[in-house]
């Protein structure tokens, strides 16, 4: 027997940088010519905003410590997204500079910055959804107790990796099927 339909939208939705708001590059963001939108990134972080949705965005940044960039480029990168989205005091940017061989806490796959945003947002991982656009993303949100995480294929990554809940192909399309998504059937 069907129970009823729930509604499962989350407080707050944790998006990666590079191949899911930014166009990948093939090795990384090193200069401001690099910069580029993925078509229709905008548009849907904003209708999620509109929604009362919190947004953070959680990304490795390796070409720091490789000394490729200062962490003055990666912090007016970020600036520049949220000048261009328009919300400047509406997203949170969490940064890894670390490489693999750091062994840190916060690089991703590992779940550190993730539960950091959750402790600076006071929510818990049933209330938050992850978005990457690689296997190292969807594995942080397991790792962090997120039973929502989509892949996009706008990235690194063409295929998906087989742990996600859903794959589309840019974010905008997920937030196209963003109320498909928050129901969440119950009680089968």
């Amino acid at each position: 027997m069907k129970g009823k339909r729930k509604t499962v939208v989350p407080k707050v939705i944790i998006l990666d940088r590079d191949g899911v708001i930014l166009c990948h590059v093939e090795k990384y963001i090193l200069k401001k010519e690099d910069v580029s939108f993925i078509p229709g990134s905008i548009e849907a972080i904003q209708q999620l905003l509109r929604r009362g949705i919190k947004i953070a965005v959680v990304s490795n940044q390796s070409p720091i410590s490789r000394k490729l960039v200062n962490q003055e480029f990666v912090s007016a990168t970020n600036s520049f997204i949220k000048a261009t989205i328009g919300c400047e005091n509406k997203i949170k940017f969490y940064i890894c500079p670390h490489t693999d061989k750091d062994n840190c806490f916060c690089r991703k796959p590992k779940n550190g910055l993730i539960k950091q945003v959750m402790v600076d947002y006071g929510v818990e991982s049933d209330e938050c959804w992850l978005i990457g656009d690689a296997d190292t993303d969807i594995l942080a949100g397991i790792n962090s107790g997120i039973s929502h995480n989509y892949q996009v294929l706008s990235g690194r990554q063409d295929k998906p990796c087989g742990l996600q809940k859903g794959t589309f192909k840019n974010l905008k399309e997920l937030v196209e099927n963003f109320e498909k998504l928050a129901e969440d059937e119950y009680g089968k």
